[in-house]
């Protein structure tokens, strides 16, 4: 009788054990989130995972296995080893009652910049037993984006930097109403007498027209992404990230006075995909939203390029006009680069160039073109301001 007894015990078990595993993951959803998708160098956020148990058997344990990048710094958790380059595992252990929902979240700080992907997420359960165990992937990513820093930029006598240099400048700027440059969408403090209302109507939101200033400054800005002149000689981080950040303060300088500003290079921008482009070409604007494009396009930037910046630089010479502004930013100077700035330089663009690191250190000051160079690639995460010498 006593084996009888046993052997139903046992017979049970299997069949709940058997039950619990199949249904385990039916009513259960998991999701996860940042407090934002954008970020500025040295901020923190919070990323979060939320399990739901929407029915009325209760999990007792979940292993939910998160793969998170490796850049991005987690004051809370301790985030394992992973097999995949610049990656690593976050797990948590939940469970979860019937009807249940449990948050988990970690602070983060973002100490590179970079384009990131967290996920996919492989959760594990099973029976309370332990004969069963299963186990799902949830394939979504939650994508972040780290800007570069920014820092104030200055001369080497300590005056706040201007990319306007030589350049007069005007107590006033006023729209020109019959040179129209294109349109934008709307945003609050725009003049009703702007608005686009053909467009806005084909387009079901507010469209508003740009135009050109009467007195429009431009300044075209090109970053070498490469930090040694032949590709296969490797990435000098340091440099490439002290390159990035310079031209991101730059940008940022050009645009808060008031410049229209395009910027190209000879980086691929990384996406999910990789379908962009092998080089960044972002046409001339102005304003909060365009640097934002700017900015993002300096986060995701691939760290090196099998495209010479003087291939980029020729393909948009054709565009450029006389005294407008070019403001070159590269860690090293090849002969073919000195001699396509010195033409550009008797065209009569205006030149600035600024030469980023020790590379080129017997590099002379070269007729029609401002020369400046930064130094210190090896502590550029504390740096408190960017020095022109």
């Amino acid at each position: 009788m006593l084996g009888v007894l046993i052997l139903i015990s046992i017979l049970l078990a299997v069949g709940v054990s058997l039950l619990w595993g199949r249904c385990s993951f039916a009513g259960l959803n998991f999701s996860h989130r940042l407090s934002r998708e954008c970020a500025f160098f040295g901020e923190r956020l919070e990323y979060s995972q939320e399990i739901t148990n929407n029915k009325l058997l209760p999990q007792p344990w979940l292993m939910v296995e998160t793969e998170v990048p490796s850049d991005v710094g987690f004051l809370k958790g301790r985030p394992s080893a992973h097999y995949k380059v610049k990656k690593r595992m976050l797990s948590a252990l939940f469970s979860a009652m019937w009807y249940e929902k449990i948050t988990k979240k970690y602070p983060i700080l973002c100490e590179n910049r970079g384009y990131y992907f967290f996920g996919p997420t492989r959760i594990l359960s099973g029976d309370i037993f332990g004969f069963v165990k299963i186990s799902m992937i949830n394939n979504v990513l939650v994508k972040l984006v780290v800007y570069p820093r920014i820092l104030d930029v200055k001369t080497e006598s300590g005056e706040n930097y201007s990319p306007a240099g030589s350049l007069v400048k005007k107590s006033f700027v006023f729209k020109d109403s019959y040179n129209v440059s294109g349109t934008r969408d709307y945003v609050p403090g725009d003049s009703i007498k702007s608005i686009d209302w053909k467009a806005s109507a084909r387009t079901a939101r507010l469209i508003v027209r740009e135009y050109d200033a009467s007195f429009n400054r431009k300044a075209a800005v090109f970053l070498n992404i490469n930090t040694y002149q032949f590709p296969w000689e490797g990435i000098d981080v340091n440099l490439l990230e002290l390159s990035i950040m310079t031209a991101a303060s730059v940008v940022n300088k050009a645009v808060s006075e008031g410049f229209d500003v395009m910027f190209l290079s000879n980086a691929r921008v990384m996406s999910e995909d990789m379908d962009t482009e092998l080089t960044t070409c972002i046409p001339y604007g102005r304003g909060i939203s365009h640097l934002k494009v700017i900015l993002e396009s300096l986060a995701r930037m691939h760290p090196f390029s099998m495209i010479a910046l003087e291939d980029v630089m020729l393909k948009a010479y054709s565009r450029l006009k006389r005294d407008e502004k070019i403001i070159c930013i590269t860690p090293y100077l090849s002969e073919r680069m000195t001699e396509l700035l010195k033409f550009m330089a008797l065209k009569g663009i205006d030149i600035t160039l600024i030469l980023t690191g020790n590379k080129d250190n017997n590099v002379k000051a070269f007729e029609r073109i401002k020369t400046y160079r930064i130094a210190g690639e090896g502590n550029w995460r504390e740096m408190e301001e960017i020095r022109l010498v």
